[in-house]
């Protein structure tokens, strides 16, 4: 801003948050749980202004210019000169859109399942586990399907069980994340593909919405607004532009191009370009 003598910036930062949905579904024997989880990231609008507009400025931008960890004395502090202030609602569009997802099936046999399944194989087992006392097992083995029912229903026959004998209950379905640091990071590099790399005007929808507006951009302000349309913050064929004649003519002057010249040549070298 101080570069360009702007009187006004805006800062878009991302602002994102998880959603998570389970899909199950199945019959009495077979169980399967989706779990999707979806990303959503909005732009949160910080409008910068010299600090005299807006002295109410969450914070002033400020570099040190001893190149150090730690700035050794006040008056290395270079201040920017402008104040950063969070806005909301009006034409500061914050439209939130889903930028990452992540889905997971799993599926498991049932309790009843497993009852039906291994009932005839622990009733042929029964006498050899007698011999050997034990008598829990036994019990199970004679009872058959209703005994390995009795023992594991606990959470209710069509509870998926992760194996035969082993847990049961909606934890043997959860997703198996390995760690929400893997969700977040898929976040933040489809933030940065989306928000931060593009070029702006192609970007996140609400900061291509402040930028361009509601109309092309080969129209220029006074047609936007003929057609009732928003004409955005972008610079547009009518837009008002000052121009540092002086500053612009010094830079050619200096440049590669001219320096190579001397006297008059390298004077009309740097002269501005009459259209």
């Amino acid at each position: 801003m101080r570069n360009y003598g702007a009187m006004t910036g805006f800062v878009a930062v991302s602002k994102t948050r998880f959603t998570q949905t389970a899909k199950t579904s199945g019959n009495i024997l077979k169980k399967k749980t989706t779990t999707t989880v979806t990303g959503l990231v909005k732009p949160e609008w910080y409008v910068v202004t010299p600090v005299d507009v807006q002295p109410e400025g969450t914070f002033i931008e400020s570099i040190c210019v001893i190149a150090s960890a730690t700035c050794d004395a006040p008056e290395h502090v270079a201040y920017s000169g402008v104040a950063f202030a969070l806005w909301t609602g009006g034409n500061m569009p914050a439209n939130e859109e889903a930028v990452y997802s992540w889905a997971e099936t799993k599926s498991a046999w049932t309790v009843l399942a497993f009852a039906l399944i291994l009932g005839p194989l622990l009733v042929a087992a029964s006498p050899v586990m007698m011999l050997l006392g034990l008598n829990f097992g036994g019990l199970l083995a004679v009872l058959g399907p209703l005994g390995y029912a009795m023992a594991y229903g606990g959470d209710g026959l069509t509870a998926p069980q992760s194996k035969p004998f082993g847990d049961t209950g909606s934890g043997v379905l959860a997703p198996d994340y390995g760690s929400m640091s893997t969700q977040e990071l898929g976040v933040a590099q489809s933030v940065d593909n989306r928000h931060v790399k593009p070029v702006q005007g192609y970007n996140l929808t609400g900061s291509t919405q402040l930028y361009k507006g509601a109309c092309p951009g080969e129209k220029t302000v006074k047609e936007c607004n003929a057609l009732s349309l928003d004409p955005g913050t972008m610079w547009r064929g009518d837009s008002y532009q000052e121009v540092n004649m002086t500053l612009e003519m010094r830079t050619k002057f200096n440049s590669a191009a001219c320096a190579a010249l001397t006297g008059q040549a390298r004077m009309e070298c740097a002269a501005p370009v009459v259209q």
